[in-house]
């Protein structure tokens, strides 16, 4: 094992009336620390410039003036460094009654700990007769084997309590997890952050992470967590009960995800709750998006030499609630398709403030057993055609076995699904349709021309328009 010991005699200790910087008591690198008056509390800090810790090899011996009263050193911690000024970070604290009269050796052991900036060891040393004094040194940084299996935020110094920002802690968090392939686990915190969590694993080949088990709240204006790579590869990215919150530009922003699983993840109050761009083959399981202006928006991945598109992702009993932009679910309208086959399996869509899904541009699109309710909440022009689901551009979506409640409305061109004549090769089998409104609404005019056809399903009253 091998142990690196620090200079005191380099070292400014909190006052030096009685802390003689000087070989004390013929040992090697040590100092003296004392007191003026008597039943005195100090702290004296110790610089440590290493990134990581998990012991510190701590000489001292109690020099006690012959009465009864007795000195000793009360407390240990081990604090991140900081710049002058600002507050302490203790990453570690442990309550230690020392006050061997015979010089010794005591070893401070804590969980591993992470710093770019180095450490401080602090010791709080109760005297108590201002004629006791103690010798402190030397102070050495001991390698224990350790076997780490995961990254926590707490250890590089986050508080987690959601009103101190952890932003650098995350930060540090992530690039330890990454350079050394952990996962992150969160600890059941919730972390304020300012700056966007960037997950940009280029140096490890594709490799990707696992977040888990915490809470972010995001006070920036960008990206809470940004999934992103300039090479060609793509990045796997695992996320288990999760929870994003904020109200800025994007919550999840995954850029070229491949193979990757989100489990009981939940984003709200975003521009885009979740962005796909370029992602494939990926798996959303019991995810819950809720009050974004766009619950998920997929999109391709813009890089040199063209576009990847967003394909093959599927969304299996997902939750897309209270969106209040201009659809829950918004496949990117544009010259090139945004994705294809993409799925959702079993979600709930609800209370929507325009429609539920917009396909702009996609192909092979899939609603598989999902319920649609209560859209058109909130539209910014009341007298613009309702439609629930509205297929605009792109080919071959498929709506299957998907129950539809409704909702009255007063104008005729209202209805539940609207097929614009950019949009090709409809199916709509196996579905419930209940309520007043119109079933769908085929601009297309030919039916038979564009290959849409409904079959299989059952509708509660009369008043519908179906091929």
């Amino acid at each position: 094992m091998k142990t690196t010991w620090i200079n005191i005699h380099k070292v400014l200790l909190e006052e030096e009336t009685r802390q003689k910087q000087q070989y004390a008591q013929g040992i090697p690198n040590a100092a003296e620390v004392g007191a003026t008056n008597i039943n005195t509390t100090k702290w004296i800090y110790i610089p440590l410039p290493v990134s990581k810790i998990n012991a510190v090899r701590l000489g001292y011996q109690y020099k006690r003036w012959p009465t009864d009263n007795r000195s000793r050193i009360t407390k240990v911690r081990i604090l991140k460094m900081v710049a002058p000024g600002q507050a302490e970070m203790v990453l570690y604290e442990q309550a230690v009654s020392l006050n061997s009269e015979a010089y010794t050796f005591d070893t401070i052991t804590s969980p591993p700990l992470f710093s770019h900036e180095g450490f401080f060891l602090a010791l709080e040393i109760s005297i108590v007769d201002y004629r006791d004094w103690f010798l402190i040194g030397p102070v050495g940084i001991e390698e224990h084997a350790v076997v780490i299996t995961e990254a926590n935020p707490m250890d590089f110094g986050a508080v987690g309590d959601g009103v101190v920002n952890d932003s650098k802690a995350l930060k540090e968090t992530v690039l330890y997890a990454l350079a050394n392939r952990l996962p992150v686990d969160l600890a059941g915190r919730t972390y304020r952050s300012s700056e966007t969590l960037h997950i940009k694993p280029a140096q490890l080949e594709g490799k990707g992470i696992t977040l888990r088990n915490g809470k972010l709240l995001y006070t920036g204006c960008g990206a809470a967590i940004l999934v992103d790579k300039e090479s060609t590869l793509y990045t796997p990215v695992h996320m288990e009960d999760i929870e994003i919150s904020g109200t800025s530009e994007t919550g999840l922003n995954l850029g070229k995800a491949l193979n990757s699983s989100f489990t009981n993840v939940s984003v709200a109050g975003f521009q885009v709750g979740l962005r796909l761009r370029g992602c494939n083959d990926n798996e959303f399981f019991s995810c819950n998006f809720s009050k974004n202006h766009v619950n998920v928006q997929i999109e391709p991945y813009q890089q040199t030499g063209g576009r990847v598109r967003s394909n093959d992702n599927k969304f299996w009993g997902c939750t897309l609630t209270n969106a209040t932009g201009i659809a829950s679910v918004y496949l990117l309208d544009g010259p090139e398709i945004a994705g294809s086959n993409n799925a959702f399996y079993g979600c709930r869509f609800e209370n929507s403030a325009q429609h539920q899904v917009l396909i702009g541009n996609g192909h092979g699109t899939s609603l598989i057993d999902c319920r649609f309710e209560q859209a058109f909440m909130n539209p910014p022009d009341l007298n613009a055609p309702f439609s629930m689901v509205k297929l605009q551009n792109g080919e071959q979506t498929r709506i299957l076995g998907c129950w539809f409640p409704g909702m009255p409305t007063n104008k005729p061109e209202d209805c539940l699904i609207r097929v614009r004549p950019t949009h090709r090769g409809t199916k709509i089998v196996g579905c419930v349709f209940l309520g007043s409104q119109r079933v769908l609404i085929d601009d297309n005019g030919t039916v038979e021309c564009y290959g849409n056809w409904a079959l299989d399903n059952k509708f509660s009253v009369p008043s519908h328009s179906h091929p």
